[in-house]
């Protein structure tokens, strides 16, 4: 009996300690799909927390930085576009320097440029 109690004591602090870690994480909504409005919300983001973006076709002119480990996460592919919209086609317009994950987004490059403009720049160290 008493190793019966034993283990569901040990289940019982296993799903109290799992679910407290999962409580930490929070999600954080941009305004919409501009620079500005996702850097913001990307600001108000701790470690951890998904920043998601709501579909549009927005044109980024100012470069928005990932700088913690975060999810920035778009409306799909087919749903959240961003295009370069940068001065020069060597300006990135997401600086990723956190480990980050990106997803459910296209990124275009500033229209009518070569093809050595770029989007994402990411750095770090490994």
């Amino acid at each position: 009996m008493a190793a019966r109690i034993g283990w569901v004591l040990a289940i019982g602090v296993g799903t109290v300690l799992a679910t407290t870690s999962a409580a930490r994480a929070a999600t954080v909504e941009a305004a919409s799909c501009e620079g500005s409005d996702v850097q913001t919300a990307l600001d108000a983001a701790a470690g951890g927390d998904l920043v998601v973006v709501p579909a549009g076709d927005c044109e980024w002119t100012e470069d928005v930085t990932v700088d913690r480990a975060v999810t920035l996460a778009g409306a799909g592919q087919l749903h959240t576009s961003i295009t370069n919209g940068q001065m020069s086609a060597w300006d990135g317009v997401l600086e990723v320097s956190a480990p980050a994950r990106i997803t459910g987004f296209t990124f275009r490059g500033k229209p009518g440029t070569s093809d050595h403009d770029h989007i994402v720049d990411v750095s770090g160290q490994h």
